[in-house]
């Protein structure tokens, strides 16, 4: 959950950078955007959050706030429509679909609208979706793209997926996952460095906070001072 890392790192990133227009991606319960309204608060800036479900309870906490915007559809829909509409952020967090295609095709849709000293937040960078998918919505991505999956647990250290009935289940054993980890087109890491090789001319840095899943920071070299 990203939200381990705001205190920690996000929160001096977007204070000690100035960065105050800020993009979402994933919002379960809604307990990070809530932090972020918070800090968002005290520079005077503005966040946008997208997720297919963007919870009542959420839009309730949050009425009135003109600080919030949410744009309730999956994030491939979402970001080609704000590039559309001219939209532009100092920073992106990315917190959604934990696998390749959607995480690379994200980035590739985030890359004109992070002005140039912007930053990009990813999480689950390390281990259990550095190397490996993880998907909600199975369908939503290209058969060409997909992984073969199973709806079962992941162990550190091992590749196969933990089976059902296992004397040790392993993490997140409801969710969707690649059957084995590593390869090609493979996790969210993977996904990143894929990117920053097709945009090699851009000198992309990658620095990755290891706690928590793993907290990847994406930014131009010459925006890196800070």
């Amino acid at each position: 959950m990203v939200w381990h890392h705001h205190e920690t790192t996000i929160r001096g990133l977007l204070r000690d950078n100035g960065l105050r227009d800020v993009l979402e991606i994933g919002v379960e319960a809604g307990v990070h955007t809530r932090m972020l309204l918070r800090l968002l608060g005290e520079l005077d800036g503005r966040l946008t959050s997208i997720d297919p479900h963007i919870g009542l309870f959420l839009r309730l906490r949050t009425l009135g706030n003109r600080r919030a915007r949410f744009v309730p559809a999956p994030s491939l829909e979402a970001l080609p429509r704000l590039h559309a509409a001219g939209e532009q952020f100092d920073c992106a967090i990315v917190d959604g679909d934990h696998n390749w295609y959607t995480v690379f095709h994200e980035l590739e849709a985030l890359l004109p609208m992070i002005r140039p000293r912007g930053i990009i937040l990813l999480h689950d960078v390390a281990w259990p979706y550095a190397r490996r998918d993880q998907y909600y919505a199975p369908r939503r991505i290209p058969a060409e793209f997909r992984q073969p999956i199973a709806r079962l647990g992941v162990i550190e250290g091992q590749s196969e997926l933990v089976p059902a009935g296992a004397a040790a289940p392993g993490k997140n054993a409801n969710l969707w996952h690649a059957l084995a980890e590593g390869g090609p087109r493979n996790g969210v890491l993977t996904a990143v460095e894929d990117f920053m090789a097709a945009h090699e001319s851009e000198r992309w840095t990658l620095k990755i906070v290891a706690s928590w899943d793993g907290l990847g920071i994406l930014r131009r070299s010459d925006a890196a001072s800070g």
